[in-house]
């Protein structure tokens, strides 16, 4: 049966998706990380290439790999997720592939044995036993220097999680250990607490200590929203 054709410029659109795609694009790729089981390790590295103008960016964690099947049937098909809210995982929309990888310039992926080359939404699978990854590492050319909003970005998300993790950013660990604070009150959608520790007038909205998105309040201390689960965000998470 014929299927519906994805042109080149569907993924461009992702962009526009979210109110800032930069920080959209760290919050996502580090909450996947974070979520593969087993993963305490996250490292970063990002580079403006001298010779085309544009952004190399690395990410690896040192969570399970991905199988075949979750590679192919989940991650690399629109819509679906291998995740889905279970357990203490965030992501399952499907959406946010779009932007970690499809709508840049080409892409790389390696879990485990497999590794994958893409263009948009076409790729290439191959399997190298000999040169196995304990865990997944991405590579993204994006287009244009983006190393100064990575930075702020990456910094930004470290400072508002509560990640027992390692996290390291071009050779720099980053803290992430934003406390919830002062317990406040409790809704079915999830709880709220108050802190001093970070800044006056902010609203951080988190989930299992990962932070979604960031607000302005009149409130004198850092509010800091722990929402239960994803069903109470859209699936940009804006």
């Amino acid at each position: 049966m014929p299927q519906v054709k994805i042109g080149p410029n569907f993924f461009s659109g992702a962009f526009r998706d979210y109110s800032d795609w930069h920080w959209a694009w760290v919050r996502e790729i580090l909450q996947n990380c974070q979520d593969a089981p087993l993963c305490d390790n996250i490292k970063v590295d990002f580079h403006l290439d001298y010779e085309t103008g544009n952004t190399i960016v690395e990410v690896e964690n040192n969570g399970l790999p991905m199988s075949e099947d979750i590679l192919v049937n989940k991650f690399l098909s629109l819509g679906e997720s291998g995740k889905r809210f279970e357990g203490n995982s965030v992501g399952g929309f499907g959406k946010a592939k779009e932007l970690l990888v499809f709508c840049h310039l080409d892409w790389k992926l390696e879990t485990g044995d497999l590794v994958v080359v893409g263009n948009g939404g076409e790729y290439e699978l191959t399997k190298s036993p000999d040169e196995f990854l304990g865990g997944t590492k991405t590579t993204v050319t994006m287009k244009g220097n983006q190393t100064n909003y990575l930075t702020n970005q990456f910094i930004k998300y470290a400072s508002l999680a509560n990640w027992k993790g390692k996290l390291v950013v071009n050779t720099v660990e980053l803290d992430t250990n934003l406390a919830a604070g002062k317990h406040r009150k409790d809704f079915d959608w999830g709880s709220v607490y108050t802190s001093k520790s970070k800044e006056d007038n902010l609203i951080v909205c988190r989930i299992h200590g990962i932070p979604m998105f960031t607000n302005y309040t009149s409130h004198d201390e850092t509010i800091i929203i722990e929402l239960k689960n994803s069903d109470s965000l859209t699936a940009n998470r804006d």
